[in-house]
């Protein structure tokens, strides 16, 4: 567990958020669940980039940090996540129900992951439209293993897919099939084609990312030297490597972020208490509860939720400690603790432990990945505020009430 999340899930300290709509005019049911599935999202996102930036300070490559090109799904429980050894059969099937990997910087073994995924889709599409048995996904584990070696190139991976569809199909054809309609002769040829085909836009993706490895390699170099302090200062296509991280996040309603590890070939899912349902529990420190919603003029909604959204909701609402705990806190020292200065120095512990380094190692964020920080923090706190303001929400009647569990 990094620094930042141990703070937030060891902290006696929640966080009340009490929010009343300006005007008499009430909302429409669909119109509240919009604002708090708003608030939800950026609430999620804000935790995301906070542990993002903790795992930066630790010294992890952006290149190892990766966005799944899907948001989880709702209705799954995802009760497998946490850390993914790639070798092994059961976590490699379960990075791939996720979706495909796209690395904050270019990163060659993840774009072949990616690709690898996309034609192991492809090919068993293709297989069942021909009826064909599919492809096992316990043979995923292997594919990563092969794909992400230097020496194996993309074509080297699709037929190694197409093989084992082959063997499928070889299969089947030896296989006694009752139903007369599915007994017809599969047309190997054609098949084979269908195959073929299916993979040709993907390799052809490939081609050209390969095409502009070296270019890739310099600029990151570059980036890496503060000599690039703006990504956008590259030419559009190799910016565009670099950027569609951030495009993903901020499409993407509840992305689903992993810390790559190549020493052992192992995928972290970070922030795992918000994706999976069995951690939907009072106990989960950074838990979103919606403690009510009160229809009375004004409407109010209350919510309680960690001390991690002090850090983006500080800098649009007043902040104020808990009357009783205040009290409590003046009580128990001696000598007078002003409320500012209770929560001044809860928002530093906070901004410590994002900030700490491993063994007090100097790791200086470069200037470029500090502004995609910086972007991706503020195109999500202007969703938030835009929301808010377009509801009525964000006004002088909102409050973060900081207050300490029983």
């Amino acid at each position: 567990m990094d620094a930042y999340n141990k703070v937030v899930v060891e902290s006696d300290y929640r966080v009340n958020l009490e929010m009343k709509r300006d005007g008499e005019k009430l909302l429409s049911s669909w119109q509240i669940s919009a604002f708090i599935e708003n608030l939800s999202r950026s609430y999620y996102k804000n935790e995301l980039l906070n542990t993002i930036e903790s795992y930066i300070n630790k010294g992890t490559d952006l290149e190892n940090i990766f966005i799944i090109d899907e948001s989880f799904k709702l209705n799954n429980i995802y009760k497998n996540l946490g850390i993914l050894y790639l070798r092994n059969e059961r976590d490699a099937k379960t990075l791939y129900h996720l979706g495909k990997p796209i690395g904050m910087f270019p990163n060659e073994k993840l774009m072949k992951i990616n690709c690898m995924f996309e034609i192991f889709r492809k090919v068993n599409e293709t297989l069942s439209e021909y009826k064909v048995k599919g492809l096992n996904k316990e043979k995923l584990s292997g594919l990563i293993t092969f794909s992400i070696s230097p020496k194996t190139t993309m074509i080297a991976i699709k037929e190694k897919i197409i093989s084992l569809a082959n063997e499928n199909l070889n299969q089947s054809s030896q296989e006694e099939v009752r139903n007369k309609e599915q007994n017809k002769k599969i047309d190997q040829k054609k098949l084979a084609n269908s195959l073929e085909s299916s993979t040709v836009q993907i390799m052809s993706s490939y081609q050209k990312m390969e095409s502009d490895f070296i270019s890739l390699a310099i600029t990151k170099e570059s980036i890496l030297a503060n000599d690039i302090k703006d990504i956008n200062e590259t030419p559009s296509n190799i910016a565009g490597y670099f950027n569609t991280f951030k495009s993903t996040f901020d499409n993407l309603i509840r992305p689903i972020i992993g810390i790559y590890n190549p020493n052992d070939n192992s995928v972290e899912i970070i922030c795992r208490d918000f994706i999976d349902k069995t951690l939907y529990i009072e106990e989960n420190k950074r838990f979103l509860d919606i403690k009510s919603i009160s229809r009375n003029s004004p409407l109010a909604v209350c919510v309680v939720l960690g001390i991690g959204g002090l850090t983006f909701l500080s800098r649009h609402i007043t902040v104020a400690l808990d009357e009783r705990l205040l009290r409590k806190q003046q009580a128990e020292s001696a000598v007078n603790i002003s409320e500012e200065q209770e929560i001044a120095d809860l928002m530093s512990e906070i901004k410590q432990a994002i900030e700490e380094r491993v063994n007090n190692k100097e790791i200086n964020i470069i200037d470029a990945t500090q502004d995609i920080l910086d972007n991706l923090r503020r195109g999500n706190e202007g969703r938030f505020v835009e929301n808010a303001k377009d509801y009525g929400f964000l006004n002088e009647h909102a409050i973060l009430k900081v207050r300490k569990e029983a």
